[in-house]
């Protein structure tokens, strides 16, 4: 929850920044790639880079935002929905 409490400009640096991390997942599975021979040990161990990237996003505490938002926008939603609603029916279900 400590994200929430975070300033906007945080949050999309720590964004921008797991976003360019991910990428590198990209060159480091490439470079695993081009540098093991032809066979099934390339075959196995290339997809093994695409690790990386999110090895620097969790331990760089970064925000992957396709992981983390689901708590913000299920508030932001009952709260429209129960704006629009008067409160009515998804009172109920606000956290």
């Amino acid at each position: 929850m400590n994200e929430l409490e975070r300033a906007a400009a945080a949050l999309l640096l720590s964004g921008l920044a797991a976003g360019l991390s991910m990428g590198f997942s990209l060159v480091v599975q490439g470079e695993i790639h081009a540098n093991l021979p032809p066979g099934p040990a390339r075959v196995l161990l290339s997809p093994l880079g695409y690790t990386v990237g999110f090895l620097i996003v969790v331990l760089g505490r970064q925000q992957l935002f396709t992981e983390n938002t689901l708590t913000p926008i299920c508030r932001c939603c009952i709260t429209v929905i129960s704006t629009l609603c008067n409160g009515s029916f998804v009172y109920g279900f606000s956290f």
